[in-house]
């Protein structure tokens, strides 16, 4: 086939599945980030989203930290911190 070229166009229903793609650009293979895209804030400890590196299809959400004030019997407020 030397000269000839062949042009294919390939059609597939993927609604059913999720699938990950490597994207490449310039040479380098960039992958999709698969974690989460929102998580709760923690007054205990940090948390890591492992995206370096990665392509990401939204904006990440931080979950603010609950916080409540209520008027209480002596006049002042009550203030809860974490729970609703």
């Amino acid at each position: 086939m030397v000269g000839e070229s062949l042009d294919i166009t390939l059609e597939v229903d993927l609604s059913w599945k999720t699938v990950d793609f490597d994207i490449e650009k310039g040479g380098e293979y960039h992958l999709y980030y698969d974690g989460p895209y929102s998580e709760d804030a923690s007054f205990y400890y940090a948390k890591k989203l492992r995206t370096y590196g990665r392509v990401m299809t939204d904006d990440v959400t931080i979950n603010r930290i609950p916080v409540t004030e209520e008027d209480n019997p002596q006049g002042g407020k009550t203030v809860t911190i974490g729970a609703w």
